[in-house]
């Protein structure tokens, strides 16, 4: 159950950067 729960969290943390480098151009985080 934990290892769900870690998986899914790495999943949103994954996923919240995927949306933040389509909001945003590329050479701009970097």
């Amino acid at each position: 159950m934990r290892l769900f729960i870690v998986t899914s969290l790495l999943f949103e943390s994954l996923r919240l950067c995927f949306l933040v480098d389509l909001f945003t151009p590329m050479g701009e985080l970097i």
